[in-house]
């Protein structure tokens, strides 16, 4: 029976938060935008990975032989991104090429603007805090902090598809052992390519 009121008996707990949270509310557009900016963000520790030249064989081509120059982890990864980095590497190598393929197919096209790439976002849990600040009530709370490293990659084949390509990564056993880590709170997804 006491758990049917204990919504009701947080009450009294939450009367301040609920205060600043009406505070808040009555506040005007511009003291809103002051007040927000006055509560820092939490810091973050990112990765600053390697990235060098390379290109990717586009899954938006009719023919699938489309290749496009992009900026690509690099295949060492040295100091603090050294494993994350690796990891996010590894898991899309064999969908990067260092020098652009020259196949009887394949077109090398440059010079094209606003593509984006299918992606791999790779995030390792790092550790639970509690430095951050709601900006509406002032109160702190929980966040994970995460380390994330991203890398475009493409097709293998000409004939392989966006969802084919996710498929393979996520059974490779690289994907399966990094999502494992930290008791299941890594993790990876994707982005769909865009152009």
């Amino acid at each position: 029976m006491a758990s049917r009121f204990s919504d009701i008996s947080k009450g009294p707990s939450l009367n301040a938060d609920y205060t600043e949270y009406q505070n808040w509310l009555r506040k005007g557009k511009g003291e809103r935008r002051t007040a927000y900016r006055a509560v820092a963000k939490p810091t973050s520790e990112r990765s600053k990975p390697e990235r060098t030249q390379g290109f990717i064989r586009t899954f938006n081509s009719a023919n699938g032989n489309i290749i496009l120059p992009a900026r690509v982890l690099a295949q060492r990864q040295e100091g603090a991104a050294a494993t994350l980095g690796g990891t996010c590497r590894n898991l899309v190598d064999d969908r990067i090429f260092g020098a652009a393929p020259n196949g009887p197919a394949d077109a090398v096209v440059t010079g094209v603007q606003n593509y984006t790439f299918a992606k791999i976002v790779v995030s390792e849990y790092k550790r639970t805090t509690n430095d951050a600040k709601s900006r509406m009530t002032g109160r702190t709370y929980d966040r994970n902090v995460y380390d994330n490293v991203s890398c475009p990659f493409g097709r293998k084949a000409a004939n392989e598809s966006y969802g084919d390509a996710i498929a393979i990564i996520r059974n490779s056993a690289n994907y399966k052992t990094f999502v494992e880590g930290n008791s299941g709170k890594n993790r990876i997804t994707f982005k769909p390519e865009i152009g």
